[in-house]
């Protein structure tokens, strides 16, 4: 990458902002040879954030448990 076309400055940024098509289908059609990883990274991800929510879910009992007044121990003599 040439050093020259990287530029912080904001006299070089484009003064226009607006949505255009035609890089959307640009980035379309960079990413269309990887789109099986591209699905298989977004259901994977899917996947894990439906893990972490029951995970969550499933956790946030315990802490009721084990910040009662009566801690773990009474909850259990109370269950059994």
């Amino acid at each position: 990458m040439n050093p020259t076309l990287i530029s912080a400055d904001s006299k070089d940024k484009p003064a226009d902002r607006r949505f255009r098509f035609g890089q959307v289908r640009r980035i379309v059609g960079l990413a269309w040879p990887y789109r099986r990883a591209l699905a298989l990274g977004l259901l994977l991800t899917v996947i894990y954030a439906g893990l972490h929510t029951l995970s969550l879910g499933a956790a946030f009992p315990v802490f009721k448990i084990l910040l009662e007044q009566e801690g773990l121990g009474g909850w259990v003599e109370r269950s059994v």
